[in-house]
């Protein structure tokens, strides 16, 4: 009898334990399946298979073909050439901003060299072990103390006050001073501004990029070294893309001899170019592409930077605690109510070199109300700085009228005795007129137009270089009277320089003034005289022909139907310096309309468009296949055909699932794309090679520094060969979320190591040229974060706000080109509002501005999709087309595939529409490879779903195998029992 109890209890327990197995199997599998796009993503796992017709003839497929084998070689080779190019973008890169008594490159029989800084082994990987490579030896000692040190993003800068009994026995021929800062997405550097989230734990003021006491106290301490003779010069190493306060580069207080900047370039190969540059074994030749300010916190921007608290005084509170209700109401995520704060661009125009420069002709030239203003107190090196360890020359600058474009040309000489290259920039001023003080239009005293360099010159040879500027370049925008871009009546000047602070005296001294800080050359001037007012010439794009008026009134408080109720904001005029630089930041007054623009989804059905709007039609049998369209233009009818192919739950899913990357569609033969986010480049393993991976790249920045366009193009055409091969049969690596054209509004932005530049021309080019490169190889770069994403404080839903000549001269640019220029197919839309408006769901930018006046025929994916805001019923109606999401997401696939929206003729053409740009897309990149009439997509189950379904099965049959026994050990158990009572 016991025995029996035993078996009893042992199938309880079995079935218990299998039982609670079941459960947890299946609600994991019910998670996995939530999370289905990611898991595939992350195991490149399988959702479809090409099946080929035996009997047809074989068809090349390759349309998009890599310079690269697709084995262990030519992957080594492809891995290789992308750390090659890596190293050489800080070779080109990185600036030499001083080098005084030619202490740079490090002279024959100076070996000894120690590192000062926690930046050297916390950001510049590997330079201990370069340094050695390279011959020279390293003070270990002192290597390994700064590598003890703890530095943090944003807010600990981590070097410490001296310590002489450490460091005080430190000697050698060059002391190399790093020093380094880093941030990042989420939040700001920290600064002592009203609207900074973070506070610097180790620095004065709480201000992350000024140089901290522990620096000061370090500098201070080698500078005493040297004076004793324990070393023989001081160097530093700049490593950052968030600049520091420059005024210690030149204070006597810290002896520093040369000085060269570097932004980030965090790998081995990158550092060995750095290397490269202090032996002498390059020259330097990369020039700055944001100014170094002596003090970051006088920099006009500072005044209206981070979380600046709106007035929500005269504000319905009811009704503001409503739409904060309704901004969590699905993603549970309150980070859209950052509606509440916001941060106007009162600058302007003047932006970086822009406003000082501006600001210095104009006391150059005695224009009143220009209050007092000393460039040097201000601006430690100016946009466009380099050194080299040669001398460089120019002459016969010579500018031709070639149809639509001026063809400036000049000689440029390497004057000195070292070889290397020399980039030529140039700059535009266009005149500052009485129209223009009349109605509102800003002008900076130079932009930057066009840039070249040269191959490498030895010393005493020149080389002929040509800059093409297009004439629509000489447009300003005139926001209040013409409403589209306008050429001004007056004189126009070209000049070839280096910086924007050179090329600010040239044009002076061609104008006849003398009293400038450094003598110009007026035989590097060109002056173009228009005789007349033209408000016509560019009213039309050049990319498309079609009509340019004002889009973004409703990012202007003084412009927008709502804000300007109860709001005046005075913009930066050089007409007014004194009476118009803000004193102090700029409160935005909300009322209960701007309120109402905060909800999350603002569409109104409207029966009269509902009924005007034929509901597309689903699931038809055509018999049409993806592959037969890459030839088929965007608006040609044949599209319907295709897209009536798929279900309605299929396109919806289509759209909503582009959780990095698009679904396989069997029903039209689209093959699943993937994607990642990164700014550097795509780094997957390659299919072939698992063990190799991709090579990111370079802070933005530093890219752009190198001045030269064919480094720029090839990161795009290496990051699309590491996509090629990283691709499998049913899953193409395809897109980027980045390259970043965001600007450097601020030295202080998190992502600033993403971004480009304070000037949005070389960001557009640099980008553009990347995007350009990329789309050669089949891939798809979304750049990002479309627009006015300058920040990271409270960037989801934060307010922005700007007028609309600002928005298009300093901001849209860099975005503009890497269409116009790069043929980009992809944008990925920002967190913040554009007014009080989030960018998906503003038509004027994303339709009418990308598509009508650029020329945009991609696709526009949400940043990560996890605000309400970021509704899907507003977006895809204003030309968003894909959701950082799953369609497990009840507020996007939920709401599309229930009432109301799943009968609405309006949002569901619109989705429609959506899916048309997706599947465009796919057949104009590398998603078509493996593709063709004989093939047909078959799809596939996941082998990760198949693997938890036969767990699930498993434990079910085992479970119930278990139950059964226990079933039959009790009821065994009874029948004994009872017999047992009958005896």
């Amino acid at each position: 009898m016991g025995k029996k109890r035993s078996h009893r209890k042992l199938w309880m327990t079995l079935t218990s334990i299998f039982a609670v197995f079941l459960v947890v199997a299946i609600i994991g599998t019910m998670v996995a399946n939530y999370f289905e796009p990611v898991l595939n993503t992350l195991l490149m796992a399988s959702t479809s298979k090409i099946e080929v017709d035996p009997t047809a003839a074989a068809v090349d497929t390759e349309y998009f073909k890599s310079g690269y084998t697709y084995d262990r070689t030519g992957e080594e080779q492809l891995v290789a050439d992308a750390e090659a190019l890596f190293r050489r973008s800080v070779e080109e890169g990185a600036a030499l901003l001083k080098n005084e008594g030619s202490a740079l490159p490090i002279k024959s029989g100076e070996t000894k060299i120690t590192v000062f800084g926690v930046a050297g082994p916390n950001y510049i990987t590997g330079l201990n072990s370069e340094l050695e490579k390279a011959g020279y030896t390293v003070d270990s000692a002192v290597w390994d103390y700064y590598g003890g040190q703890q530095a943090t993003a944003r807010t600990t800068i981590g070097v410490p006050v001296w310590d002489d009994g450490v460091l005080g026995g430190a000697q050698g021929d060059v002391a190399l001073v790093t020093i380094g800062r880093r941030a990042g997405e989420g939040t700001d550097c920290a600064h002592p501004g009203a609207g900074s989230l973070n506070t610097a734990v180790d620095a004065a003021n709480g201000d992350y990029l000024d140089i901290s006491p522990g620096e000061e106290s370090m500098m201070e301490n080698v500078k005493r070294l040297k004076d004793e003779g324990k070393f023989k010069k001081i160097v530093v190493v700049i490593n950052t893309s968030n600049m520091v306060h420059g005024d210690f580069i030149n204070d006597p207080r810290f002896g520093i001899d040369a000085c060269i900047w570097m932004g980030q370039a965090q790998e081995t190969y990158g550092t060995e170019g750095l290397v490269n540059i202090l032996s002498g074994k390059v020259n330097p030749s990369g020039r700055l592409v944001d100014t170094v300010y002596m003090d970051n916190l006088k920099n006009p921007v500072m005044m209206n930077y981070g979380a600046i608290d709106g007035d929500l005084s005269g504000v319905d509170q009811a009704l503001v605690e409503e739409v904060k209700n309704e901004n969590y109401t699905y993603n549970n995520n309150p980070q859209g109510d950052f509606w509440e704060d916001s941060v106007v661009y009162q600058e302007g125009i003047y932006l970086g070199y822009k406003y000082y420069e501006t600001r210095y002709e104009d006391v150059v030239m005695g224009t009143p109300n220009t209050g007092s203003f000393q460039y040097d107190e201000y601006v430690a090196y100016p946009f466009g700085h380099g050194l080299s360890y040669t001398t460089w020359a120019y002459s016969n600058f010579q500018v031709a009228e070639d149809g639509d474009n001026f063809v400036v040309t000049l000689d440029v000489t390497n004057t000195g005795s070292v070889p290397g290259k020399h980039s030529v920039l140039v700059y535009l001023q266009s005149p500052y007129t009485d129209y223009d003080k009349l109605n509102g239009i800003e002008k900076a005293a130079v932009t930057l137009v066009g840039f070249t360099k040269t191959g490498m010159l030895d010393g005493g040879a020149s080389e002929s270089v040509t800059v093409e500027v297009p004439k629509w370049q000489l447009r300003s925008y005139d926001a209040n009277n013409a409403k589209t871009y306008i050429l001004d009546a007056g004189s126009y000047y070209l000049t070839a320089a280096g910086s924007s602070h050179e090329a600010v005296n040239n044009i002076l001294a061609k104008k006849g003034f003398g009293n400038t800080d450094s003598a110009g050359n007026t035989d590097m001037v060109y002056e173009y005289q228009v005789a007349a007012l033209d408000t016509e010439i560019f009213s039309k794009s050049y990319a498309t022909g079609n009509s340019i008026t004002n889009l973004f009134e409703c990012a202007d408080p003084n412009k927008d139907a709502a804000a300007s109720q109860t709001n005046s904001v005075t913009w930066v005029s050089r007409s007014d310096w004194e009476g118009t630089l803000p004193a102090a930041a700029q409160t935005i007054r909300y009322n209960d309309d701007m309120v109402e623009q905060a909800r999350p989804i603002s569409y109104v059905a409207d029966p009269a468009r509902q009924a005007e709007t034929e509901m597309p039609r689903f699931g038809v049998a055509n018999g049409l296949t993806l592959a037969a369209f890459m030839d088929v233009e965007y608006d040609d009818p044949l599209w319907d055909k295709l897209l009536e192919q798929m279900t309605y739950e299929e396109t919806a899913k289509l759209v909503m699932n582009c959780w990095y990357g698009s679904d396989a569609v069997a029903s039209v033969g689209k093959l699943r794309q993937t994607d990642q986010d990164t700014s550097m480049g795509r780094t997957n393993p390659f299919t072939a090679n698992p063990d190799l991976l991709g090579v990111d790249f370079t802070s933005g920045d530093l890219r752009a520094a190198t001045f030269n366009r064919e480094i720029m193009k090839e990161i795009g055409l290496l990051t699309g060969e590491n996509n090629l091969h990283a691709s499998t049969d049913s899953a193409k690596a395809i897109g980027l979320y980045g390259f970043s054209p965001n600007i450097h509004r601020s030295p202080y932005s998190g992502r600033n190591g993403e971004y480009f530049s304070e000037d949005a021309y070389i960001t557009g080019i640099a980008c553009g040229l990347a995007v350009q490169g990329m789309q050669e190889k089949g891939s798809v770069c979304f750049v990002k974060h479309f627009f006015l994403n300058d920040q990271e404080d409270e960037r989801h839903g934060i307010a922005t706000w700007a007028n609309e000549q600002t928005i298009r001269e300093c901001y849209l640019p860099a975005f503009e080109y890497t269409v116009t220029l790069g043929g980009g197919m992809g944008f990925m839309n920002s967190f913040n509002r554009i007014g009080m408006i989030w960018p998906g769901e503003h038509r004027n930018s994303q339709i009418v501005f990308l598509e009508e006046e650029c020329g945009f025929e991609g696709n526009i994916v949400t940043d990560m999709y996890e605000a309400d805001y970021q509704d899907v019923i507003d977006g895809i109606q204003a030309g968003t087309t894909m959701w950082l999401s799953t369609a497990s997401n009840e507020y996007g696939y939920g709401l599309l595939t229930s009432e109301p929206y799943r009968n609405d003729p309006v949002i569901v053409s619109a989705l429609v529409e959506a899916a048309h740009r997706m599947l465009y897309g796919a057949t104009r990149s590398a998603a078509m490879n493996g593709l063709s009439s004989n093939t047909r997509l078959v799809a596939v189950t996941p082998w990760w779903q198949t693997a938890l379904t036969a767990l699930d099965v498993t434990l079910g049959v085992v479970t119930i195998a278990c139950a059964a026994m226990l079933v039959r050990s009790i009821v065994k158990g009874k029948k004994n029992g009872g017999e047992v009572g009958k005896r």
